[in-house]
């Protein structure tokens, strides 16, 4: 895919989440089911560096010190929208007295970095490294298996990645939310959004073929493949993965 229609996609999602933060955020409240399976793998850091990319209003945060409240967690994270980071800002204001470490938000836009060859990150070494309902938003496969090698070269040699990939071409439902089949790579669609104010998102079906060409190309250890959450409770795979 070439860099225009890589800048061209990405504006759609920027302006999608530019205007549909305040509805995004209050359809984003409730903890994902899928990590619940995550907290066992947590155990054994006494201290957690943790990186959360396209963390949004950073529920995951909120799901650690709800979830594991006696963890040390140093927690990064990373969107691109000033109102969604906004949102996890004033709720960490809220919980001062509950937690347990340090809080730092960034504001960078992933694609764009990415496209830059650019880390845009001074810290160097995390323990763990998640990144939730984001690589649909990668356009290009040559990005996501970048990102995916950013976050490897990013881990401590014990450290975890933990991605969730959105499985929405195989349920109905989501399916009638395409308005385009974007014509640039395969399972490349433009997808509706109908709560509150409408717009639209491009979003990428990373399917079982192109999971595991990721995990070869990135030279990963495929820890765990789990499915979850959703009405259905399964609507997004996770991958656990390490270095070799």
């Amino acid at each position: 895919m070439d860099e225009i229609t890589i800048k061209k996609l990405n504006k759609i999602n920027l302006d999608f989440y530019n205007t549909t933060a305040k509805d995004f955020n209050e359809s984003r409240q409730y903890f994902w089911q899928g990590w619940n399976s995550i907290i066992k793998y947590l155990d054994h850091f006494n201290k957690l560096k943790l990186l959360d990319l396209g963390c949004g209003n950073a529920r995951f945060f909120q799901f650690l010190i709800k979830n594991i409240p006696n963890k040390n967690i140093n927690y990064v994270g990373v969107d691109n929208n000033n109102e969604l980071l906004g949102f996890a800002q004033e709720d960490f204001n809220n919980r001062v007295g509950e937690i347990n470490g340090t809080f730092k938000l960034q504001k960078i836009d992933i694609v764009t970095s990415l496209i830059k060859k650019k880390d845009f990150l001074i810290e160097k070494e995390f323990d763990l490294i998640v990144s939730f309902g984001v690589f649909h938003h990668i356009p290009s496969y040559e990005l996501r298996l970048q990102l995916l090698e950013f976050m490897k070269s990013k881990i401590t040699n014990e450290g975890l990645i933990i991605i969730s990939l959105w499985q929405f071409m195989e349920f109905e439902r989501f399916k009638k939310k395409i308005v385009s089949d974007t014509q640039q790579e395969a399972n490349d669609f433009i997808l509706d959004w109908k709560k509150g104010k409408e717009a639209n998102r491009y979003c990428h079906f990373v399917d079982e073929a192109e999971q595991n060409k990721l995990i070869k190309k990135a030279n990963l250890k495929l820890i765990e493949s789990f499915r979850a959450d959703g009405k259905e409770g399964n609507v997004n795979t996770y991958l656990v993965l390490k270095k070799k």
